[in-house]
């Protein structure tokens, strides 16, 4: 039995690195582009996407992508996301490995967030997110500054030199410098919030959303629902509470001082 379980996962991955779909954009703003391989294809409604996939948001654009764990993530305009690695097999051995290059996104984390929490894992240039079932955005600025908030559960940040460690509530944020350095776990402001999703997720009037006929937006993105009112002070009241788990608390981290006893990722 255990033989046939191995060459059944075997095949699962072999199938995936032959270029399996790992998901689909399930709702595009304005013009995306998927990069893979030496190709660059142009993204539509309903486009299957690969691991190693890299999905290019042009200006005033976005696209929501949906995986086959139900992960859902809307990349803003501007931005740069790529599928590093995926595997949902429905057990402890699937995986999602995701590299933000540059702009802003919002991720909700589907079954894989709750059967191997520990290898859902969003990149970064300094900086690397594990998550425990969790709602979040991550804004990689022009200057390479990077603005890390949790709105849902919570989120374990790792520098990527894996000196400093800082688990980020629901509720707050950290931010990381250019270099890598990483600042303080804060408290964000409905302000604070409702700015991030302007400048990196909230188009003009003039970009309209492509959706299957009747489809319902499937992301808790108000930005993305066809001009439904964003409640910045909702968002906040709703997602106060934190998850987390002791093998994420302990033992303590202690940020300012480099002390890293957090473990998370492969």
């Amino acid at each position: 039995m255990r033989f046939f379980t191995k060459l059944s996962l075997l095949l699962f991955s072999l199938v995936s690195l032959l270029g399996a779909s790992v998901g689909n954009i399930t709702a595009l703003n304005g013009k995306a582009s998927i990069e893979r391989g030496s190709k660059e294809l142009s993204a539509t409604l309903g486009a299957p996407l690969e691991s190693k996939d890299t999905v290019v948001t042009a200006k005033n654009s976005k696209a929501q992508l949906t995986f086959k764990d139900n992960t859902i993530i809307t990349v803003g305009k501007e931005s740069r996301f790529s599928v590093e690695e995926y595997l949902f097999d429905a057990t402890p051995d699937s995986i999602a490995k995701f590299n933000m290059i540059t702009g802003t996104i919002r991720a909700v984390s589907g079954k894989i967030g709750k059967i191997a929490p520990e290898k859902f894992i969003v990149r970064t240039k300094t900086a690397t997110i594990g998550i425990r079932g969790t709602d979040f955005i991550v804004q990689v600025s022009s200057n390479g500054e990077i603005t890390i908030l949790c709105m849902q559960g919570s989120i374990v940040v790792r520098s990527a030199d894996g000196v400093n460690v800082a688990i980020v509530p629901a509720g707050s944020y950290i931010t990381l410098s250019a270099a890598g350095a990483m600042g303080e776990v804060k408290e964000f402001t409905p302000e604070q919030l409702k700015k991030m999703l302007d400048e990196g997720l909230n188009l003009s009037a003039a970009s309209g959303d492509v959706l299957p006929n009747g489809a319902a937006i499937l992301h808790p993105d108000e930005s993305l629902d066809r001009g439904a009112a964003l409640d910045v002070e909702r968002l906040v009241t709703d997602t106060g509470v934190t998850i987390t788990t002791e093998r994420i608390l302990e033992p303590a981290v202690n940020v300012q001082h480099g002390v890293d006893g957090a473990t998370f990722g492969p």
